[in-house]
């Protein structure tokens, strides 16, 4: 809800089709109504939110935008431009304590609100601990692996010792500058700082441990503010300009938890399926049944419209037996795999500008599993040929063991991999 010049309740509204043909935005203004934004990419679709008076229902009240639309345009919809949250479980830090013993770091991890002890994976696992300089650079004109991570930005002062190496080497677009580090769809900018730490971390455990053999090419998309907040229209943006510009894969930490699918999201997954983009996105945290509570675009995964989609739980190693996060979702249907629930992540705010120094916490949620399987693909493209469509069929291939405490619930763990044991 807003409020306009004449200080009258408004509300703002998606009109929009998946049909490149239908002529939305042009139709809204023909009708006279106050169209605010607009998707600015000609040849997928139109897609529009206009401005209607407060507690106008589209559906069945004048102006009876439905029905217009109906006769007018082809497969049309109408859906609210709501709030997307992050909630403060999505993912969480654990205080960490660091020591060196023989020359090789351990980590004593203490779960700050009270989740069992199980959290200690980076403490034996090398790929999940914080090492983002083994990662390639990008390179301009390089066949690079290009990610793109739709979330919260990322904390600009850690680009001169994180994020620098891996900035957009193409050329320019309205939505990424060469040499740069993406843009902010909340304030129109290409500085995608992040206020609230989640897409920092997100992006770091991507970038962290990175061995593939070409390239790494890392975009941050800011949708979310400082509270967690993000518009769905500036979401749906987001993913078409991230398949714009040219990425192999999108990792979408965030889910909408809701009954009814959300069109204008099921039309920019299908397309970034049609153009070849892998979609790695999050179960959530809700000890929920995604099958029959859905959470999208989770819920779109195991579909046979969406083949590039791949919806990541949580599993945690208790006393050498793997089971499902006592938070994460799960799935028959829906849920793809488990990735490890915690990884160790560059902390928001700790680090001087211009300064190599920073700071880290081990964070846990099926948002840092995401990134982890992101990784994963990441590795798996790099060392297949150039449009080669396989990658997930090499990754399900990685299941190195089913969850064996209800493997109903899921399809199946990746283990991460450079994993040691720690005597």
């Amino acid at each position: 809800m807003a409020v306009n010049c004449d200080g009258e309740r408004t509300q703002r509204m998606v009109i929009g089709s998946c049909n490149p043909n239908a002529f939305v935005g042009a139709w809204a203004r023909e009708q006279g109504l106050t169209v605010v934004d607009s998707l600015p990419f000609p040849d997928v679709g139109g897609l529009v939110v206009v401005e209607l008076p407060y507690g106008i229902d589209p559906n069945s009240e004048p102006p009876l935008i439905r029905e217009k639309i109906k006769q007018d345009t082809i497969n049309y919809f109408v859906e609210e431009d709501f709030l997307i949250r992050l909630t403060p479980r999505s993912l969480s830090p654990l205080s960490t304590v660091r020591s060196v013993q023989d020359g090789r770091q351990y980590y004593t991890i203490t779960d700050t609100v009270a989740f069992p002890a199980q959290y200690v994976g980076p403490a034996t696992c090398e790929a999940l601990q914080f090492r983002p300089g083994v990662a390639m650079p990008s390179t301009a004109g390089g066949d690079n692996i290009v990610v793109t991570v739709i979330d919260s930005g990322a904390d600009t002062l850690l680009s001169s010792a994180v994020w620098d190496r891996h900035a957009y080497r193409g050329s320019s677009t309205p939505f990424v500058q060469s040499d740069g580090l993406g843009y902010d769809f909340i304030n129109g900018d290409f500085s995608p700082d992040d206020q609230l730490g989640h897409g920092t971390a997100v992006a770091g455990a991507i970038v962290s441990n990175y061995r593939g053999s070409r390239p790494l090419t890392l975009v941050h998309y800011k949708i979310f503010n400082g509270y967690g907040e993000a518009t769905y229209f500036g979401a749906i943006t987001a993913i078409y300009a991230a398949v714009q510009n040219g990425s192999d894969i999108i990792n979408l930490s965030w889910g909408i938890p809701t009954e009814e699918t959300p069109l204008a999201l099921q039309c920019a997954i299908d397309y970034a399926n049609d153009q070849g983009v892998i979609v790695v996105t999050s179960a959530g945290n809700e000890t929920a049944n995604v099958d029959t509570d859905p959470q999208w675009p989770a819920a779109y995964a195991g579909q046979d419209t969406f083949p590039n989609l791949i919806t990541v739980a949580s599993y945690v190693d208790e006393n050498d037996a793997l089971s499902l996060a006592s938070f994460s979702n799960f799935g028959a249907q829906s849920v793809t795999l488990a990735a490890y629930a915690a990884a160790e992540a560059p902390k928001l705010g700790a680090t001087a500008t211009g300064s190599t120094v920073y700071g880290t916490d081990v964070v846990y949620g099926t948002s840092i599993s995401t990134p982890l399987v992101t990784r994963e693909l990441a590795t798996i493209l790099s060392n297949l040929p150039p449009d080669d469509s396989t990658a997930i069929d090499h990754l399900l291939a990685l299941l190195q063991q089913q969850l064996q405490a209800d493997q109903t619930r899921n399809g199946g763990v990746l283990l991460p991999l450079q994993c040691t044991t720690v005597p």
